[in-house]
């Protein structure tokens, strides 16, 4: 199941925008101090995961463009990762390694909550100081809506990058398509898929997960890595690029 959000910094006067110290009831009930008008993505993505983890999944994959304070700590040639499951980061960080889109997994200890603290809600949105490890804090932040779901946050933070990354040679890098694939057609990820039953739905769904999805997303992988005159470059930039199971070897570095 796919969800998508979106949210935008314009002004409108048809619309009713939040306002600063305003506080906001969340989809789930949380209530939120708002502290920070520009940082709606985590708002709107607060009750996506809601929304996500209301179908029961096993896993949930979120890739956002969430805080500023992962381009500080890492810049843009590589993102970060957070979840509420250490070995669920470890497989993204395996899979950043094999498709070149290389990502560092960072902690999100419980005693950061302590800066989420608000004595009119159940938490606040954010806090206004600098070097306040914001990233962290908004992780923090948002496990609260995934009900104990196993959680994988991507930052997008990758998405530019000079030069290009992974296999992709242009500043627009693509960055989460390549490490998607590779983390939905691992083993485990397979034994996962072929093992749950799909809810039932009204509509065909293309995330089938027959044989014949997990075909195709292992051959869409593997048309990926054969993008012609992309992948000399990318190796060299992004690492082992698509040295994976099922990819091409024998590419040229």
């Amino acid at each position: 199941i796919t969800y998508g959000d979106w949210s935008s910094d314009v002004c409108s006067s048809d619309l009713e925008a939040y306002t600063q110290n305003e506080v906001v009831t969340a989809l789930d009930g949380t209530t939120i101090e708002t502290t920070h008008t520009d940082a709606e993505g985590r708002m709107v993505l607060a009750d996506t995961l809601t929304l996500a983890s209301r179908a029961k999944p096993d896993e949930i994959i979120d890739f956002a463009t969430l805080t500023g304070a992962m381009c500080t700590a890492l810049g843009t040639r590589q993102s970060g990762v957070l979840s509420n499951r250490d070995d669920f980061a470890s497989r993204a960080v395996a899979a950043g390694v094999v498709t070149g889109e290389r990502v560092v997994a960072f902690p999100m200890p419980a005693d950061y909550d302590e800066a989420l603290e608000s004595t009119v809600a159940d938490v606040k949105q954010c806090v206004l100081e600098s070097g306040a490890a914001d990233h962290i804090l908004a992780a923090r932040f948002l496990q609260r809506f995934v009900n104990d779901v196993p959680w994988l946050h991507v930052d997008l933070s990758a998405a530019t990058n000079r030069g290009g990354l992974g296999a992709v040679g242009t500043e627009v890098t693509g960055f989460g398509v390549g490490l998607a694939l590779e983390l939905v057609s691992s083993p485990s990820a397979r034994r996962c898929l072929a093992s749950r039953k799909p809810p039932p739905s009204p509509f065909p769904s293309p995330w089938s997960t027959s044989p014949s999805r997990i075909s195709a997303l292992q051959v869409a992988h593997e048309q990926v890595a054969g993008v012609p005159g992309q992948r000399k470059r990318g190796l060299a930039r992004g690492g082992r690029a698509f040295q994976g199971a099922g990819t091409p070897q024998g590419i040229e570095q």
